[in-house]
């Protein structure tokens, strides 16, 4: 059986020979820009990466050196029309992984109607016991979730997997779309390309959405990271310059009835917890992405 060509997502099905709808200015760059201007804007992007420590570790692999992130000149575009589908979607689905994860914590009824097999939820390491019958504040579980897309077609698009979990990997998109704007600034001032630059706002927003009740109007917001060798991942998530604090019982500690994180002066030791509390031993109302 043989393997799908891959999409052409700039000229679809015609050979190169005409841009897709909406592609026209992207081909007319990449035709216009000599191939080793191209190569060294990537050599200079991934240059500046490697400066600035922009990595990432490889799970299971100790030993691996760290690596810079990976970087392609030839931007991925995504119609307005494409994106305002592709959203809705998308949003549709995080409601119901959310969903998905309350009743698998609550009623079960997607086991109990034999949707999904019981085994695969109950007897899967990563199957929480502890949050059986716990409700979360608003009832949210899935309060930031990265999805991997994948185009196959001109409207055609599959998902790899769901990242529901800590805010992670957003902050490579932030400092690609960085390398771009200082890279390329004749294709952005062709192309009318949307922001991106309000996800920490919007990552804090939905942090203090989610604070105890009795949490100040402007709580400080806290993140837990087990990360300690690539801090700017979520220095850049919050927009702030991270402290460090050591992962231990005597550096901070969390009461979990009133739902606040508590820390001492900032030691300098090397830590896997990113905080931006900026006081010293002082109850911190705010929660955990």
């Amino acid at each position: 059986m043989g393997l799908k060509a891959a999409f052409d997502e700039i000229y679809g099905a015609s050979g190169g020979k005409a841009p897709r709808d909406g592609f026209e200015t992207l081909s007319n760059w990449l035709t216009n820009t000599n191939l080793e201007d191209l190569r060294g804007r990537q050599g200079a992007a991934e240059a500046a990466f490697r400066q600035l420590g922009i990595t990432f570790a490889v799970y299971g692999d100790d030993e691996a050196a760290e690596r810079i992130i990976p970087f392609d000149i030839v931007p991925r575009l995504f119609t307005g029309k494409e994106w305002s589908r592709l959203a809705s979607g998308l949003e549709q689905r995080v409601h119901a992984l959310n969903a998905f994860v309350a009743d698998i914590y609550g009623e079960r009824a997607i086991l109990k109607d034999g949707i999904i097999p019981e085994e695969l939820v109950l007897a899967n390491s990563q199957f929480c016991i502890p949050m059986n019958g716990f409700t979360p504040p608003h009832g949210l579980y899935t309060h930031i979730c990265g999805i991997d897309l994948v185009r196959t077609g001109p409207d055609e698009f599959y998902i790899l997997e769901d990242n529901g979990r800590t805010p992670y990997g957003v902050s490579y998109m932030m400092e690609n779309r960085e390398a771009m704007l200082r890279l390329c600034p004749d294709l952005f001032d062709a192309l009318p390309v949307q922001p991106v630059d309000c996800y920490p706002d919007n990552l804090r927003a939905m942090m203090i959405s989610v604070a105890p009740k009795t949490a100040a109007a402007d709580p400080t917001c806290v993140l837990l990271s087990q990360e300690a060798r690539v801090p700017f991942r979520h220095s850049v998530d919050l927009k702030v310059k991270p402290r460090r604090i050591a992962p231990t019982g005597s550096n901070f500690f969390i009461r979990k009835r009133m739902g606040r994180v508590y820390s001492p002066p900032i030691s300098s030791a090397d830590s896997g917890v990113w905080m931006t509390a900026p006081s010293a031993s002082s109850p911190v109302s705010a929660c955990t992405g």
